[in-house]
């Protein structure tokens, strides 16, 4: 179990360091997003590692604690037979040493087990913290280059309608306003002496009806002083 912790340790941490280290040749947001999904699977399993390295450590503790105990019931027992001023059952104490014997042999290999376990336990959890603020800092970049890029487009864009503006005004420069409004004045002038003239036929048509009803009005005057000057003068009268 031991070497396989360490083995696991290994190889996690070797593909933590490599792209650790590959996020200097990053050169673009798209890339850079690749490396975190890549990073946060390798933090997925150095956390799955460092879970498994704590439960070992964990079990061989248990262990190395259930081996001082046997031991220590042990030591009481063949303490006990010995002292029982009853040389009659001292040989049960002698199978009970040879047990005690390899019980502290395994203690001793138990110990170095459990210290392998806590210093494995150690590093992969310092590893993962590492990789974790590394993964978080990679993130904070992340956004910093993502708001970058957005400003570049606004300034691009900014650019180039810039550019398309002073294409317009340079297209444009020839163009005299005041010759456009001369034309004009002239176009409206030409408009304003037709509607005079229109408006002089209309108003001469007007005031000749005008004559000439007076003319009828003077004529049917004229008729009746005639009628009643001649019926004045008549014999009869």
């Amino acid at each position: 179990m031991t070497s396989l912790i360490k083995k696991i340790r290994v190889g996690v941490l070797a593909q933590a360091h490599a792209l650790a280290d590959k996020f200097v040749d990053l050169n673009s947001v798209g890339a850079v997003k690749q490396m975190i999904r890549d990073l946060e699977t390798s933090l997925d399993q150095l956390e799955d590692s460092a879970a498994e390295a704590t439960g070992y450590r964990r079990s061989v503790i248990r262990e190395e604690t259930q081996l001082k105990a046997q031991i220590a019931e042990l030591n009481r027992n063949i303490d006990f037979i010995l002292g029982d001023e009853n040389e009659s059952n001292d040989h049960l104490a002698k199978p009970m040493e040879a047990r005690l014997m390899g019980l502290e042999e395994s203690l001793v290999t138990k110990a170095e087990e459990v210290q392998s376990a806590i210093s494995v336990a150690q590093m992969l959890d310092e590893a993962v913290s590492n990789l974790r603020t590394k993964h978080q800092k990679m993130v904070a970049q992340l956004s910093k280059l993502e708001a970058m890029e957005r400003a570049t487009a606004a300034k691009l864009q900014a650019a180039k309608t810039a550019v398309m503006a002073g294409q317009m005004a340079s297209s444009t420069a020839d163009v005299s306003v005041d010759d456009v409004e001369a034309r004009l004045r002239r176009r409206a002038d030409v408009a304003d002496e037709k509607f005079d003239r229109a408006m002089e036929g209309v108003e001469g048509s007007f005031e000749k009806d005008v004559i000439l009803a007076q003319a009828d009005a003077r004529l049917e005057e004229r008729k009746a002083r005639l009628a009643a000057q001649k019926t004045a003068s008549s014999p009869s009268a």
